[in-house]
Formats: structure tokens, C-alpha cells, sequence
């Protein structure tokens, strides 16, 4: 006898959104309609902030990576507000971050502002239908996935390293995806070099001296009281390299900006892996290879079967490889950091395990130009060091650049700015930034003057790429890590 199987009927996607709502205006209109019994989907988690210009870049980006299809703002209607200018701050850090998101493939739809009346519960009631039937149609969004911490059970207390046999201690450095500034770094500290070269043994540094990877295997685990690693993980080389000298040290530190947050490598996260293969072995403009040649991972040649290594779909940060003991940030580390990393480690003189071995203080903090920034900065339409002529004297940010300093770590003795250059965030945020994409956004979104939508349209225009800008030195780093793919955002990466 044949037996009926009933299978079961696919579920259409029921889209989370998370709605932060003004206290005055947009969440007092929620109330009306639920009192009024206006009917809407159950969709919406609704979260009451005291003004719209309480919502920072930050908590968008949180709810997104946390599962939510989308984001609803609410606030007051224009000249409303009852902190007399908050929803047009709200305005100028949403238009920002839309631009943001859309360079990294989010759908438009996936983040809306409302301006929303305590009396108008019938607009919260259409504007959550509308959102949730658009998002129930743009399916669910698969942000890719951040690659978790390799964090081991080290405790979180100070670290001392043990000494080594023979007396000195062991110290190691490692060159992954980077440009060599950060083993540059190491030459700038000049005859202070002497110093440390009387107080450790160097038992791996393969750029400076003749050291192979089967001299790291044969040490015992832990035999190296230090190594420091500079440059992204990209291949399975660096990936590898990366596990055996967490094994072989004692304590791993994350050295500069792309082992801390990507760095420059990790713009390439805005691209996809086939697309970036294409266009460096077939499309470059200097590129001559009509038969579309690509290198091998394995090649049998009369000498033997030889081997690359694989890149990897994404660039990550260290910490994302690996766990990390501490990280000295900048793009290259500032000598005085590496100097006075040195001299805690010989000295057993370490903060808590996971510190940023640098001031937890913003770049503005010690800039020498701080005293000439007007306490209101409106800028109309932002500029590039090489479309005016730079005062050397005056804050660079009322001079119209974009200048990170006020969202980027200080610890560099303000060296772009002495060179009257605009900071590039190379020393990545301080500790209390979640996401210092969203910290830098939200920075410049302030400085805006206009707060008519064609006169903060015109100014953001002015920032042609805002990835590149606000994650220079670490998109890997952000909540976002990378670009949706480009065919469809089910697929992940």
C-alpha cells in the first residue's frame, strides 16, 4: 500500500526589525496606535531613545550583525524636536551611513528614517506594514559572517613572560600581509636597537636574518617569551604561520594596523575573490595574458611538485586568526610604542591581557593644533589636502579636510598633522568605540553645517567613498568586515 508523505510547506520569511524611536515624538505615536488598536505586524522591536540624535551609527550597525532584516528610525518632524536640533543631526549621521552601506552592497530598503508626530499612530502603522512587506520580499539579510576570535583560557590578568633558558629573552618577528613599514619600525629605533639587542636573543626574524619556518617548529612550545606579528591573514601561509607562533610564544602581540584591524590589505574585502583575481591576471590596464593564465596551488615540474599557498576569501585581522595578548596599533607603529612595549615586557611591567598598548585618549587630545579649533565647526563641502593650500597653524577640520582625530587612538605625537597632513586613523579607535567605522561617520556627520536635505546632500557628496575613508586601516575590523556578495546576499562568504 502506497503511504501519503506530507511535506512540509516552506515558510515565507517573517523579517526582524529593530525600530529605535524618539521618547517625545515617534514612540508616544506607537502608544497612540496600539491604544487605538491600529493593527500592524508583530515584526518591529521597538526601542524608546530620548531624541533621534541619540542614535548612533554604531547601534544601526549592532542590530544589523545581531540579526535584524532591517532598521526603522523615528523622530520628530523637522523644527519639532525637543531638543531643538537633534533630528537634523540624526539626518546628516543617517544620509552618511546610508552611503556607507550601500558601497558594501546593503540593500536601500534594509534601513529607513521616519519623521513621525506623537498624534500620527496611523504613520507608524503604515510604515511598519509597508517596511516589513518590502523586507519580506528582499528575503532575510546574510550579512557575512566575522570570522570569531581565537581567544584561549589565558585569564585576563598581566602577563609575565618566563625567562628563557640561557637567560635572555627569546623574541620573534613575523612579516604577514603588509607593506614592511612595521619591520621599518623596528630599524627606527635606531641605537636604541643595541639596547635591546644586548637584552634579547632575535630567534626569529626571517626579513632581517637567515631564519627558517622549521626553527620555529623545533622550539618548544612557549619557548619565545615575545613574538610580534605585523599584517593581515590572507593566505593559508599566513594562517599557518600565525597558529605555529601562537604556539611556539609566550605572549603574541598584534603589531600595527593591519594585525590589529586588516589594514590597507583589508579594502580588498570590498570585493569579491573571483572579481579580484580577474582583474589583476585579465583586466589591469598593464596586464598581457590573452589565454587568462592564473597561478596554481599545485604544479608538477621536473624538479618536483610544487606548492603556493591559497589565498583566502576574506582578509582578517590577527585576532580573528588567532588569540592575541596585546596590539600596538599605527600604520607604522610609532618607535616610542615599540620602545615602551619593550621595556614593560623585560621589565614583567604588562597591563591586563587584550590591552592597546597605546594612550586610550583621542588624536584631537594631543594635537598640537587643538587650541585653534572653533568650538562650532559647519562644514559645506569637505576638501582633500591637494585642492587647497593647507594653513600649517589651523585645526585642519575648520579648514574643511576630513581629519580623523577625533574618533582615532592618539599615541603618535601627532605626526601627520606636524606634517600638515589630515590624520588617517592609522592608530584605530580608543577602547569605548564599538565599531570605528560607524565612530568616524558619526565624527564628520557632526561637522556638517546644512540641515536642509539638499544642502547635507551636497556636502556628503564630497566624500566619494566613504569606505575607503572611514575604514582605511581596518574594514576587517568593523561589524561589517566586508561587502555582501554581489549576485545574491543568501549566498554569505
Amino acid at each position: 500500500m502506497s503511504k501519503v508523505v506530507h511535506l512540509p510547506v516552506p515558510q515565507a520569511h517573517e523579517p526582524r526589525i529593530v525600530a529605535f524611536f524618539c521618547n517625545w515624538c515617534t514612540y508616544t505615536a506607537s502608544d497612540l496606535a496600539g491604544t487605538a488598536r491600529m493593527t500592524y505586524p508583530p515584526n518591529t522591536r521597538v526601542i524608546r531613545v530620548m531624541c533621534s540624535g541619540r542614535l548612533d551609527p554604531q547601534f544601526v550597525l549592532t542590530a544589523l550583525r545581531r540579526g535584524a532584516d532591517g532598521v526603522l528610525i523615528g523622530g520628530c518632524h523637522p523644527g519639532d524636536c525637543h531638543y531643538q536640533a537633534g533630528n537634523y543631526k540624526c539626518l546628516k549621521r543617517y544620509k552618511l551611513l546610508k552611503k556607507y552601506l550601500a558601497q558594501l552592497g546593503v540593500d536601500d530598503e534594509r534601513v529607513r528614517l521616519e519623521w513621525i508626530a506623537a498624534s500620527e499612530g496611523d504613520k507608524v502603522q503604515r510604515v511598519t506594514r509597508e517596511m516589513t512587506e518590502q523586507l519580506r520580499k528582499l528575503g532575510p539579510l546574510k550579512l557575512p559572517p566575522i570570522p570569531e576570535p581565537k581567544v584561549e583560557s589565558r585569564g585576563n590578568g598581566s602577563i609575565k613572560p618566563k625567562p628563557s633558558p640561557g637567560g635572555k629573552p627569546k623574541v620573534g618577528f613575523y612579516w604577514c600581509a603588509s607593506c614592511g613599514g612595521c619591520e621599518e619600525s623596528v630599524v627606527d629605533l635606531a641605537e636604541d636597537i643595541l639596547d635591546v639587542v644586548g637584552k634579547v636573543d632575535f630567534v626569529f626574524f626571517p626579513v632581517a636574518m637567515d631564519f627558517k619556518r622549521k626553527d620555529v617548529e623545533a622550539m618548544a612550545d612557549g619557548e619565545m617569551a615575545v613574538c610580534f606579528i605585523n599584517g593581515a591573514i590572507r593566505s593559508s601561509e599566513q594562517r599557518e604561520m600565525a597558529e605555529l607562533l601562537r604556539k611556539k610564544s609566550q605572549i603574541l602581540i598584534a603589531y600595527g594596523s593591519c594585525s590589529q584591524l586588516g589594514g590597507i590589505p583589508g579594502l580588498s574585502n570590498q570585493t569579491d575573490h573571483a572579481e579580484m583575481l580577474k582583474y589583476v591576471y585579465e583586466n589591469g590596464p598593464t596586464v598581457d595574458n590573452p589565454k587568462g593564465t592564473r597561478p596554481q596551488t599545485r604544479y608538477k615540474a621536473p624538479e618536483g611538485e610544487l606548492e603556493l599557498p591559497t589565498l583566502d576569501e576574506s582578509v582578517k585581522a590577527l585576532h580573528q586568526t588567532v588569540s592575541v595578548d596585546y596590539t600596538i596599533p599605527g600604520c607604522a607603529p610609532p618607535t616610542k610604542l615599540l620602545k615602551n612595549a619593550l621595556s614593560n615586557i623585560l621589565a614583567g611591567n604588562l597591563p591586563p591581557r587584550g590591552s592597546v598598548l597605546a594612550p586610550d585618549i583621542a588624536q584631537c587630545h594631543e594635537c598640537p593644533r587643538n587650541a585653534t579649533k572653533p568650538e562650532n565647526i559647519a562644514i559645506t563641502e569637505f576638501k582633500r589636502p591637494h585642492e587647497i593650500e593647507i594653513d600649517p597653524d589651523q585645526c585642519l577640520l575648520a579648514q574643511g579636510l576630513l581629519c580623523m582625530g577625533p574618533a582615532t587612538r592618539a599615541g603618535c605625537d601627532s605626526a601627520c598633522m606636524k606634517a600638515n597632513m589630515p590624520c588617517g586613523g592609522c592608530l584605530g579607535p580608543v577602547s569605548r568605540s564599538v565599531d570605528h567605522g560607524a565612530a568616524y561617520i558619526s565624527a564628520v556627520a557632526s561637522l556638517i553645517g546644512p540641515d536642509d536635505e539638499a544642502g547635507i546632500d551636497a556636502a556628503i557628496a564630497t566624500i566619494p567613498d566613504p569606505v575607503g575613508t572611514f575604514c582605511r586601516y581596518g574594514l576587517p575590523g568593523t561589524l561589517m568586515h566586508r561587502a555582501m556578495p554581489k549576485t545574491t546576499n543568501e549566498e554569505g562568504a
